[in-house]
């Protein structure tokens, strides 16, 4: 696969290790560098870059926003119902 966009290893390293603590996630240099493409990040990878990478998942393999701690329970229990039924089915290992 040819990255047209600069990424450092330093930064993938540092999202994938986040995106497996908080979103338990093992996301691929691929899947990280397709969200770089789109949500460019010059300043690390903190709560903010996060909760937006997170979100982008969301809507990418549920159609759905990532749960935030305002939402429902009904709104959570459907969304990470339907995340642990499609991640894989969409090429994405996740594991709660």
């Amino acid at each position: 696969m040819k990255i047209d966009v600069e990424v450092h290893d330093e930064l993938v390293s540092e999202i994938k290790e986040s995106m497996n603590y908080w979103g338990g996630f093992d996301l691929t240099t691929e899947q990280i560098v397709e969200y770089l493409k789109i949500y460019s990040t010059h300043f690390g990878f903190d709560t903010v870059e996060r909760e937006n990478f997170l979100d982008f998942l969301g809507k990418k393999i549920v159609g759905m926003a990532w749960p935030l701690n305002g939402d429902s329970k009904e709104y959570s229990d459907k969304f990470f119902d339907k995340l642990k039924r499609e991640a894989k089915n969409k090429g994405y290992n996740y594991e709660e």
